[in-house]
């Protein structure tokens, strides 16, 4: 679809919002490229982009790093943004420090993924440049934040580059036992066919714990295809859940449909790939205080739910919303103090595609720098957060 759908006031239709964001907004951090951070361009700086205050946010909670990357570069001395085979570099250093304390910041042309590197002196084995991703200081480097791309870090550049290009994992359900084979550290799912995690994967120890070797369990991921067997390696865990083989019949709806269905999607016609928070819908039917759907920018308490048993194919349900501007409405919108009456229906006919009120939507990887951040602070009910 070319245009964002707000759900209906007072009917299980959408009418039309203007889109947040546009192919053109996820590749505009190209434009800056040759460019000083604080050239104007189409009539914004690359310290104003809302990509790179979005990046920047994510990337790292210190507010004064943030102060240091997007406004202490104006004041310090900058060289022009490089491209790299990783992203966009900024770089610059506090002329007051002598070059002593300096920052960084790698980004990907469509804001996502971001690296941040501040140093305030490099003494080795003592003081360095430590590099943050997703809120998380992730590395220490003993020699100053790189103004040439030669002088990235290694293993910032692997973190910043997929291993497998996206278009070539496929999405799969891995229904089975998880099982440790002989000899090995990593865990095999089988079913009709085997799901691989290879040993030293970062998604290996959490998909463990939500899947003990004796329990049934689902898994929804984007795999690479072995042609030559049956075999499929997981690299993205989209998610992860046991399955009771007699369900309960107290627990409530909407809690059984949010095993299935909880989630972060995007519009299929533009895939998991681009834009932010704002261009996913997220779905937590499961919430312990009341299911709840972030279709774009707008926030919707569920206040029902009532359809067909869920299951793993053909169904659908009908979700009675409330819905508002924001999740800090929450309560209120429960409460029936803010927010329009609405509702959607929610349809899953196969595979990674569901549909609401006839919008298709495909299921998205979790990632903190595309995550509402109501969403991901609180995991799905029997559910499973990547960390990336």
């Amino acid at each position: 679809m070319n245009q964002r759908k707000w759900l209906a006031v007072a009917a299980a239709t959408l009418m039309v919002l203007p889109a947040v964001g546009s192919a053109d907004t996820a590749a505009a951090l190209d434009r800056y490229a040759g460019r000083y951070p604080w050239d104007d361009v189409d009539g914004a700086s690359f310290l104003d982009a809302p990509l790179v205050e979005a990046a920047v946010t994510a990337a790292v909670e210190d507010p004064g790093i943030r102060q240091a990357l997007l406004v202490e570069t104006r004041d310090g001395v900058a060289g022009k943004i490089l491209v790299t085979d990783h992203g966009l570099l900024m770089h610059a250093f506090d002329p007051a420090s002598g070059g002593d304390v300096s920052w960084a910041l790698l980004i990907s042309p469509r804001g996502a993924p971001a690296a941040a590197c501040f140093s305030s002196g490099v003494e080795p084995g003592v003081q360095g440049a430590d590099w943050y991703m997703e809120g998380e200081r992730i590395a220490t480097r003993y020699e100053p934040c790189p103004s040439e791309a030669d002088r990235i870090p290694p293993a910032i550049r692997a973190r910043m580059t997929p291993t497998v290009e996206p278009e070539a994992l496929q999405w799969a359900l891995c229904y089975g036992y998880p099982r440790t084979a002989s000899g090995e550290t990593g865990m095999v799912i089988k079913g009709d066919y085997h799901c691989s995690i290879p040993a030293g994967s970062e998604i290996l120890n959490p998909v463990k714990a939500a899947c003990r070797e004796d329990a049934l369990c689902k898994v929804e991921a984007m795999v690479l295809a072995d042609t030559r067997r049956e075999r499929r390696e997981i690299r993205q865990v989209l998610s992860v859940q046991r399955v009771d083989e007699v369900p309960d019949p107290a627990e409530p709806y909407r809690r059984r449909a949010g095993r299935f269905y909880d989630g972060v999607y995007a519009r299929q016609a533009r895939g998991c790939d681009r834009g932010g928070a704002d261009e996913r819908v997220s779905l937590d039917l499961s919430r312990p205080s009341g299911g709840a759907l972030q279709w774009f920018d707008q926030y919707c308490a569920v206040l029902t739910a009532e359809g067909e048993a869920p299951a793993p194919g053909e169904f659908h349900s009908t979700l009675q919303l409330r819905c508002g501007d924001k999740p800090e409405q929450d309560a209120a919108l429960r409460g029936g103090a803010t927010g329009r009456q609405a509702s959607a229906v929610l349809r899953h006919e196969h595979g990674r595609t569901i549909s609401i009120d006839g919008s298709a939507l495909v299921r998205c990887p979790i990632r903190r720098a595309d995550t509402p951040r109501w969403w991901i602070q609180r995991p799905p009910f029997n559910g499973y957060y990547p960390s990336d």
